[in-house]
């Protein structure tokens, strides 16, 4: 017997930022941003989808956009 505790399974929506986090990692920053947007729009409060959507919006040059999207 193990005391090992089973692995959470991976919600769809923490799939879909994964993949906006690697899509933002490979410098495909049109389709992380999708992602992120995504996530907001079923998880309006997850900050690490805002904040690295910021980010990402700042590297697209639209930095109004990061700066509107940081401030929640």
């Amino acid at each position: 017997m193990t005391d090992a505790t089973p692995l959470a399974r991976p919600t769809p929506t923490s799939m879909v930022l994964a993949n906006a986090i690697a899509d933002h990692s490979a410098g495909r920053l049109d389709s992380a941003v999708a992602g992120y947007g995504k996530v907001l729009a079923t998880d309006p409060r997850n900050r690490t989808a805002a904040n690295n959507m910021g980010v990402a919006l700042r590297a697209l040059g639209l930095c109004a956009a990061a700066e509107a999207c940081c401030r929640g």
